[in-house]
């Protein structure tokens, strides 16, 4: 799949942060990660997973910047929900 050192028999999700790519796979239970652009380094992550079916990287680096104006309450959307929260 990746590489010759990392046998797959069914990926099924996969995910790219910085320069490593994450996969998941449902035969083998595992999430595994190796470089993107080599394919090396490829290692095992966490196994005994019983439906690996998606994964994803949460990072602040991957989260847009925003305006915190609604979290704190000091600015209205107008919108029907916000109202009811007020």
């Amino acid at each position: 799949m990746v590489s010759d050192s990392l046998q797959l028999p069914h990926p099924f999700a996969l995910t790219m942060f910085g320069d490593a790519l994450y996969l998941t796979d449902w035969n083998t239970h595992a999430i595994y990660t190796c470089n993107r652009t080599t394919g090396a380094d490829c290692h095992t992550l966490v196994t005994n997973l019983f439906s690996p079916m998606d994964i994803h990287v949460f990072h602040p680096a991957r989260q847009p910047a925003g305006n915190d104006d609604f979290i704190l309450g000091t600015r209205s959307c107008g919108s029907p929900v916000h109202e009811l929260i007020d």
